[in-house]
C-alpha cells in the first residue's frame, strides 16, 4: 500500500468515530463505558452487539462479527475494502488516491459512469411518472405495479424514439464514447449511425450493492412482438452480470432481519415478493445463477429459499442453483408454486396469504427431492430404490461439509430402507466419478462431533485468554516470555498477536499493542482478536487473573508434552534395539511426570 494510500485510511480512522458512524445505521444505547444494540448482522432478541468508543471497536457475541469502522462499513455495505474505504472516504470527505496499476484518470472514468447511469435513472423514472398516459403506465398497471412500488425499484420508461436518450445525456456533458462505452447508445456497423439502445420498453434500474444504478434491464411492452422480450445493458467496467442480483440492495436488511433470502428468477417476481411483505427477494441479473452471486448471498445469511417457476425450464434451473448453493454449504429450500402460477401471477390471483403459506411450505432440498424423486409411492422396487439413491446421492455429494454428506447419507438410508453402509458406498463412488478424494466420513463425523472437548480446541481458548490478559496487563507478556517456549505458541492469528505482544512489550512498546493489532485486522480479520480488543478481558482482580494465566499455560504446555508423547509411542514398535527402546520408555515416563507436576502445581 501506498504511502498516499496509508494517509487516506489514517485520515479516515481520526475523522471518523466509531459511534457516529454505527448511530447511523442502527440505534445505540449507553452501557456503561461502551454502547450496545441489536446485531445488524444476524437475528436475535437480546443486544448482544457491543460498539467501545475507547478502542474505536465493534464485536457481536452472538455472531462473532467485529472490527473497526472499515470493517463494519464493510459487512453492513457487503463491500470489499476498496470500496468500504471509498465509502467513508465520501462521507468524510477526504480523497482516495488512484489505486497502484490503475490506468490514470480510472477512477474518474468510472465515476462518470456512475453518474451518466444515476442521471438516466432519472430520466427514464421521470419520463414514466410525467407521461401518465404512456403505454408503459398501462402496463404497469395491468400488472398490479403501483406507484409506490415504481418509486422503490425506481421504474422507468424509455420513449419510443431513436436518440432522446442520446440527446439527453450529451446536454448533460457526456460525449459519444462514453455512452457507447456504456452500452446505453449503439454504433450500426453499416452506416456508422449510433442510437438508443433501450426504446418504447419498460426500463429496470439495475443497482450494485450499495445502490448506485449500474446498468438497465428493459423489458418490451408489446404484445407478439419479435425483438427480445429483455434487453439488458452490456458488461462494462461498473457491472458484471455475475456478481450482480436484481434487488439485492433494497433486501439487505430484509434479509438480515427474516434470517433468509428468497432467490427469484426475475425483477416482476422480486418485486411481487416486496409487495407481498418479502422484501429479502432478489434474483440474478440477465444470466443463470452463478457461484459469485451465491457466495455474495451467502455474506448475508445461510438460508436460502429458492421460488423459480414451477415450469420444466424452471424446475432446472432450480435444481442447478441448488447444486451451486449445497455445494458452498448454504441450508438449500425450495419453494413450490401452483403448476402454472409464479409470485407475481400468484400474489395477484391469491393475495398475499397464497404467497405467504408457499413461503412457509418450502421444503428443505433434500424432502423437496425425495418427493419429486419418490412422489407418494411407499414400495419401490430394489431398481426403483438405486436410481433414487443415487441420483440424490449426486447432490448430496455437493454438499462441501463433510459431517452435513453423512448426516444427508443417513437419512437417505432410513427413507429408503437400506443399510447407510451402502449409501456411503454410493457417495465414495459418486465422489470419486467427479474426481474428489474420497474420504472416510465415519472418522469425519466422531471427529466433529468431539471437536468441542477436543485439546485443540482447549489450547485455543487458552491462547485467546492469555492474550486478553497480554493486552490488559504487559506483566503478563513479560511473564509469558519466561514460561512457555516461543515454539508451544500456535501459528494462527490469536497466537500470532501473543507473539507480537511479547515482542513489543519486550521492547518497551506494550501501550502501542492493541493500535498495531487493529492494523492487523485490516488484512486478516479474526473474529477472536475483534472481541479481545473490543470487550477487553472479562476476568477482574489480580488473584483470578494469575489463576487464569497459570491454568492456560498448564494447558497449552501439557498439549504438547502430550505430543511429544504420541510421537515417541509411534516409534517404539519399530526400535529393535532394546537399550534405545529402554531409552524412549524413560523419556515418555519422564515427560508423563512433567504432565502430572504441571496439574498439582499450584
Amino acid at each position: 500500500m501506498t504511502k498516499d494510500a496509508d494517509d487516506a485510511i489514517e485520515q479516515i480512522k481520526t475523522r471518523c468515530d466509531i459511534v457516529e458512524l454505527i448511530q447511523s445505521y442502527i440505534p445505540l444505547k449507553r452501557a456503561g463505558a461502551s454502547y450496545k444494540a441489536l446485531c445488524p448482522f444476524h437475528n436475535e432478541k437480546t443486544p448482544s452487539f457491543n460498539v467501545n468508543p475507547s478502542k474505536q471497536m465493534f464485536y457481536c457475541f452472538g455472531c462473532g462479527k467485529g472490527g473497526d469502522a472499515i470493517k463494519f462499513v464493510m459487512e453492513k455495505e457487503n463491500a470489499d475494502f476498496p470500496t468500504a474505504l471509498r465509502i467513508l472516504a465520501d462521507k468524510y470527505g477526504i480523497k482516495l488516491p488512484e489505486r497502484s496499476g490503475a490506468p490514470r484518470g480510472s477512477g474518474d472514468k468510472k465515476d462518470r459512469l456512475y453518474k451518466m447511469h444515476e442521471d438516466l435513472a432519472v430520466w427514464f423514472y421521470k419520463k414514466l411518472i410525467e407521461n401518465p398516459q404512456n403505454p408503459v403506465s398501462a402496463y404497469l398497471k395491468m400488472r398490479g405495479i403501483n406507484d409506490e412500488d415504481v418509486k422503490k425499484f425506481r421504474i422507468g420508461a424509455s420513449p419510443d424514439a431513436w436518440d432522446e436518450a442520446l440527446k439527453f445525456l450529451s446536454k448533460e456533458g457526456f460525449n459519444e464514447n462514453e455512452m457507447i462505452d456504456s452500452g446505453i447508445i449503439l454504433r450500426n456497423p453499416e452506416n456508422g449511425k449510433i442510437y438508443d439502445r433501450f426504446r418504447n420498453r419498460l426500463i429496470f434500474p439495475i443497482c450494485n450493492e450499495q445502490g448506485k444504478v449500474v446498468g438497465f434491464s428493459a423489458r418490451t411492452i408489446v404484445p407478439d412482438a419479435k425483438e427480445a422480450k429483455y434487453v439488458n445493458s452490456p458488461e462494462t467496467p461498473i457491472f458484471k452480470k455475475s456478481r450482480i442480483l436484481y434487488g439485492l440492495d433494497k433486501a439487505k436488511d430484509g434479509i438480515r432481519e427474516k434470517g433468509f433470502a428468497i432467490l427469484c428468477e426475475g425483477q416482476l417476481d422480486v418485486i411481487a415478493m416486496h409487495k407481498g411483505g418479502f422484501k429479502n427477494a432478489a434474483a440474478p441479473q440477465g444470466t443463470a445463477f452463478t457461484e459469485e452471486q451465491a457466495r455474495i448471498l451467502k455474506r448475508y445469511v445461510n438460508k436460502i429459499i429458492i421460488c423459480f417457476d414451477a415450469d420444466d425450464a424452471g424446475k432446472k434451473a432450480a435444481l442447478r442453483a441448488m447444486e451451486i448453493l449445497l455445494s458452498i454449504d448454504v441450508e438449500v429450500f425450495v419453494m413450490s408454486l401452483p403448476d402454472g402460477e409464479d409470485p407475481d401471477s400468484l400474489l395477484k390471483s391469491k393475495g398475499e396469504l397464497a404467497l405467504s403459506q408457499c413461503v412457509a411450505g418450502a421444503l428443505p432440498f433434500f424432502d423437496y427431492l425425495l418427493k419429486s424423486k419418490v412422489g407418494h409411492e411407499k414400495n419401490l422396487t430394489p431398481w426403483e430404490k438405486s436410481a433414487v439413491a443415487s441420483e440424490i446421492v449426486s447432490y448430496i455429494s455437493k454438499i462441501g461439509n463433510a459431517v452435513a454428506r453423512v448426516s444427508f447419507c443417513g437419512i437417505l438410508a432410513q427413507k429408503l430402507g437400506i443399510s447407510e453402509a451402502a449409501v456411503l458406498s454410493e457417495l465414495k463412488k459418486t465422489k470419486k466419478t467427479q474426481g474428489e478424494t474420497s474420504t472416510n466420513n465415519e472418522k469425519i463425523e466422531n471427529n466433529s462431533a468431539n471437536f468441542a472437548s477436543s485439546p485443540e480446541a482447549q489450547v485455543r481458548k487458552a491462547e485467546e485468554i492469555i492474550l486478553e490478559l497480554c493486552i490488559a496487563h504487559g506483566t503478563f507478556c513479560r511473564k509469558l516470555s519466561e514460561d512457555i517456549p516461543c515454539e508451544m505458541i500456535s501459528s494462527t492469528p490469536v497466537g500470532k498477536a501473543i507473539e507480537s505482544a511479547v515482542s513489543m512489550t519486550m521492547n518497551g512498546e506494550w501501550e502501542n499493542i492493541v493500535p498495531v493489532l487493529k492494523d492487523k485486522l485490516i488484512e486478516e480479520n479474526d473474529p477472536a482478536i475483534c472481541r479481545i480488543i473490543a470487550v477487553g478481558s472479562e476476568i477482574s482482580g489480580d488473584e483470578a487473573q494469575h489463576k487464569a494465566y497459570n491454568d492456560c499455560v498448564r494447558i497449552i504446555k501439557a498439549y504438547h508434552l502430550n505430543i511429544k508423547i504420541a510421537g515417541l509411542s509411534r516409534t517404539m514398535p519399530e526400535e529393535k534395539n532394546e537399550v534405545k527402546k529402554n531409552e524412549i520408555m524413560g523419556k515418555i515416563t519422564e515427560l508423563k511426570k512433567e504432565i502430572l507436576s504441571l496439574r498439582v502445581r499450584k
